[in-house]
């Protein structure tokens, strides 16, 4: 089960539901560590692809109880995510796999993908987190 709200109390309940009969997915990439202290079993999100490494070390830190670690990475996560919000959402998610060797072609209408000048603003702001050694 994906759940994808940003309600960590509603999380807990979804997973006392399902018990052991299914494992329950935290799927708001903002909130990565909450879910796990809540008990996900994994994560699903739209933004994992442009930062595997970033998330992957968040779960590893996470897991072996280095909670500052996981927080401080998860500040970083929360900082990409609010740079591509800025930048339409999808359309800058779209912009950002190009920018890590994956062009995945335009957004779909009535979406608009990024301007040159949009996507060199963009990449100026990702390059500036420092995303490059996560991605």
């Amino acid at each position: 089960i994906k759940y994808s709200a940003m309600t960590v109390p509603q999380f807990q309940q979804c997973k006392e539901a399902a018990g052991d009969r299914y494992q329950v997915f935290f799927g708001c990439d903002e909130m990565l560590t909450s879910g796990l202290a809540a008990g996900a079993d994994a994560a699903i999100g739209s933004t994992y692809n442009l930062a595997p490494r970033l998330y992957r070390e968040i779960m590893d830190a996470f897991g072996c109880g280095d909670v500052r670690t996981a927080r401080t990475l998860q500040s970083l996560a929360v900082r990409m995510i609010g740079v591509c919000y800025r930048y339409r959402g999808l359309p800058a998610i779209k912009a950002m796999m190009k920018w890590v060797g994956f062009d995945c072609g335009p957004v779909r209408l009535p979406l608009e993908s990024l301007a040159a000048d949009e996507y060199h603003g963009f990449t100026a702001q990702i390059e500036a987190l420092g995303l490059r050694d996560w991605v």
